[in-house]
């Protein structure tokens, strides 16, 4: 049942120069229970209050709060799919790296039998036809290390983790780089047989141009001094050419010695020729 209360705001408002009236005021508070507590309000009651706000009266603000929502949803499925696609990626270029790796290898050994087959000169080289017998040893050693080539399986998997395709990866460079080894090894024992066959005809071509010389110049000395003096000339600047070659410690090709050999013994030729008239 409703109470009377006179409250003073009446007062108030008069002297604010209102008219007011200076009856009895009545207010509705809720009635007490026996105890003199208020009782609680049914929880049904206050969901029908917080229904029934402003919120359901502006169109406007429902409206952006469905599409922050609809924003937040967006955003949360684009993150969960660039990390999906992120691992998807990270998986694919290991598998495409791995498949590539393969390809590398058998590139690798293709050209290690091109290597061997190109180095067959080298190895008819015999023993007495070079400097140092070694070189002929280091080629049939690095030969023979070519004979282990292991013949790899392609255990790439393009449904298998990346971790996976990445040890495969890495164990098939690692092979290949062996591979890559072993033929340089090759190319270089060939090189140093070659270079120990040129050394020993180096060697033997100027020992036959340093023997040639000294005929000669026995030659020139008799047979040459009834020459023509033009041609006696042209074998004295031969002989001059072949001792300053000879002088030097520096060992040239075979072909140098034979050249000044060759152009020795034109110039004898030509003082016989003027001897014998």
């Amino acid at each position: 049942m409703a109470e009377e209360y006179n409250w003073p705001i009446d007062e108030l408002r008069a002297g604010n120069g209102g008219s007011v009236s200076r009856g009895p005021s009545v207010f509705s508070f809720p009635s007490t229970t026996s105890t003199g507590d208020t009782p609680l309000l049914d929880p049904s009651a206050l969901a029908a209050r917080a229904g029934n706000s402003a919120f359901d009266d502006n169109p406007g603000r429902k409206a952006t709060v469905v599409l922050t929502s609809v924003a937040v949803v967006i955003a949360l499925a684009a993150g969960g799919g660039f990390a999906f696609l992120q691992h998807r990626d990270s998986t694919q270029s290991a598998f495409d790296s791995c498949q590539q790796s393969v390809s590398i290898y058998q590139q690798n050994t293709e050209r290690l039998k091109k290597t061997v087959k190109s180095v067959e000169p080298a190895t008819q080289v015999a023993a007495d036809a070079v400097a140092d017998p070694a070189t002929l040893d280091a080629l049939q050693k690095a030969l023979s290390d070519t004979q282990n080539v292991p013949q790899i399986t392609n255990d790439c998997n393009p449904s298998a983790a990346a971790s996976q395709n990445k040890a495969v990866d890495e164990k098939i460079t690692k092979q290949t780089r062996d591979l890559g080894t072993k033929n340089e090894n090759v190319l270089d024992a060939s090189d140093a047989v070659m270079a120990s066959k040129s050394a020993k005809e180096a060697g033997e071509a100027r020992q036959a141009l340093k023997d040639q010389l000294t005929d000669v110049q026995t030659f020139f000395s008799t047979a040459g001094a009834k020459a023509d003096p033009s041609v006696r000339a042209q074998l004295s600047d031969a002989l001059n050419q072949a001792q300053q070659l000879l002088t030097t410690d520096q060992i040239m090709s075979p072909t140098v010695y034979q050249n000044a050999s060759s152009a020795l013994q034109a110039a004898v030729d030509k003082v016989n020729q003027s001897v014998l008239g």
